[in-house]
């Protein structure tokens, strides 16, 4: 499971974490974008492993996400999106390298006060997707054409329990099964009375083999357990210089975020 905090913004990006309590007006805005820094150090897990992270969370929405799901039923719910999603610059830039780079199976999100559902599936080369294919929803978004946007969309609805009716549906055929390639996306609402706003979801943690020096008592082999995560340490331990407060931009020169098995 990782995560990054806060929504993207340009001004603040590539700076130092500089707000400190007491927080002026100004840093009640700043603390919570997003910074450079956070984004490259989860880039560096992707080359130890081909999927480092099984579960994302992030507050901002990954930009161009909507392509991937049924956009013309989120904007009859927020219409005021229709330029941000033409321009494609509604959600985070960041969030969006780090999906195309990370693959998670699962991306949850919020910020935007609508349920949305999306499901990418990622090409074998790394990088965002959003040359043609983007492209050529956002053509058809502009003209009017919304046969693109229904196509597949079935396929995209998370299922499970939801706050509106409290039941838990049976397994829909048209939902079809995660592999390696393929990201789900879900972002609720705001957690109002009569709006969709909590989902349960069943995840299967990751049984992580044990230290053979452990003796574990009979049945805790099966049991679920923490553990620190000694890829994510070393990361941090190789860029602590990039943890500065500083207003100025943070020169990511000084530090290496790639990390060898034998610094690990």
């Amino acid at each position: 499971i990782g995560g990054v905090s806060g929504i993207y913004s340009p001004h603040h990006y590539k700076l130092g974490r500089f707000e400190v309590a007491p927080y002026g007006q100004s840093e009640l805005r700043s603390v919570y974008h997003t910074r450079e820094v956070e984004v490259k150090r989860l880039e560096a897990l992707a080359s130890m492993n081909e999927r480092p992270i099984d579960v994302f969370i992030s507050h901002d929405w990954p930009r161009g996400i909507y392509h991937h799901g049924n956009v013309n039923q989120l904007l009859k719910k927020k219409p005021f999106f229709q330029k941000e999603v033409q321009d494609n610059s509604l959600g985070s830039p960041a969030n969006e390298q780090l999906l195309h780079l990370l693959k998670p199976r699962y991306w949850f999100s919020a910020h935007l006060h609508v349920k949305f559902s999306a499901e990418i599936r990622h090409r074998s080369s790394e990088g965002p997707q959003n040359d043609s294919d983007d492209a050529t929803k956002r053509s058809a978004l502009k003209s009017g054409d919304g046969a693109a946007q229904e196509q597949n969309t079935a396929a995209t609805e998370f299922h499970g329990m939801e706050s509106n009716d409290g039941n838990c549906p049976d397994s829909n055929p048209n939902v079809q099964s995660l592999t390696e390639q393929m990201t789900r996306f879900l972002s609720l609402d705001k957690c109002l009375p009569k709006r969709r706003h909590i989902q349960i979801m069943h995840v299967e943690p990751s049984m992580t083999t044990r230290s053979s020096t452990e003796s574990p008592s009979a049945g805790v082999e099966n049991t679920p357990w923490l553990e620190y995560d000694t890829q994510w340490l070393s990361v941090l331990s190789q860029t602590h210089e990039w943890t500065q407060r500083t207003r100025s931009p943070v020169n990511l020169a000084n530090g290496n975020a790639s990390v060898t098995k034998e610094q690990i």
